[in-house]
């Protein structure tokens, strides 16, 4: 199989001939570190299936490159809610989250016309799937409480989804933080698959495979942090199997909750890919 195919196998619920694997977040500093030119250069060094593009400088270029390497390509845009966040602030969403319903229902409109421009420009690209990502969580749980997100933010994105399965473009949520109570919400508002949970949450992140079940997706299960320092090489590798072990036979996709960012040493990161081959 191709490494388009090997993902886009996975996320219809298929078979593969390999675990597919690459990285939500491959961050210029990180690139820096490492001998390649560009972050699809890089993606194919490390034996990547899967490329993750975005609004910006040369993206376009990157998507292009993408596509005739034989990657699957994802286009990342941000979610209403950080959209609305970065226009108008924490204090006034949260007060219009939680007194103001109309307001909300309002905003989140507004947001998602922007979601949904921005979604149609890496269409009209050619990627393969698109990720929506808001951050909705912290390591103690939800920010907003789970019965206002039901009501006011997953009714807002659920057109979105639906237009995107009608089209065949599978569709991820990515979130930072424990989101775990979250995810029969996030099925419900039509997604084909998460990212995120950092392993070292523990509780739903080691729920995740019997939730997740047979039809959803998950990526990720991996952490090059440890409790208190990024782990070395040979630790890197042995959790990168265990975590391969675990969601064998089931929908997953390998790679980091956080992405390469500067900082991560590069040799470890190269370790724990050669280590997947």
């Amino acid at each position: 199989m191709t490494p388009r195919e090997r993902v886009l196998a996975v996320l219809s619920g298929g078979r593969v001939d390999s675990i597919p694997r690459g990285e939500f977040f491959i961050s210029p500093g990180f690139l820096k570190g490492s001998s390649c030119d560009s972050p699809v250069e890089l993606a194919l060094a490390l034996g990547m299936d899967l490329f993750v593009a975005e609004e910006g400088e040369a993206q376009e270029e990157y998507v292009l490159d993408s596509h005739r390497s034989g990657l699957f390509t994802f286009w990342l845009v941000p979610g209403p809610l950080t959209m609305i966040l970065e226009e108008y602030g924490w204090i006034e969403v949260s007060q219009a989250l939680l007194k103001d319903s109309p307001t909300a229902i309002k905003l989140f409109s507004i947001a998602m016309s922007q979601v949904n421009t921005r979604i149609a420009h890496g269409l009209d690209l050619g990627v393969d799937g698109v990720i929506i990502a808001d951050d909705l969580a912290g390591d103690s749980g939800p920010f907003i409480p789970p019965k206002v997100l039901n009501e006011l933010y997953f009714p807002s994105i659920r057109p979105i989804t639906s237009l995107l399965s009608k089209r065949q473009i599978p569709a991820l949520f990515h979130s930072d933080g424990c989101f775990g109570s979250l995810l029969p919400s996030i099925w419900q508002a039509g997604f084909t698959g998460i990212h995120g949970l950092q392993p070292t949450l523990g509780g739903a992140f080691n729920e995740l495979p019997a939730i997740v079940g047979d039809s959803g997706v998950y990526w990720g299960g991996f952490a090059f942090e440890g409790l208190r320092e990024i782990k070395n090489p040979t630790e890197a590798q042995r959790d990168a199997a265990l975590a391969l072990a675990s969601w064998r036979g089931r929908g997953f996709i390998f790679g980091s909750v956080t992405g390469l960012y500067e900082g991560l040493p590069y040799e470890t990161v190269k370790a724990v890919y050669q280590g997947l081959e």
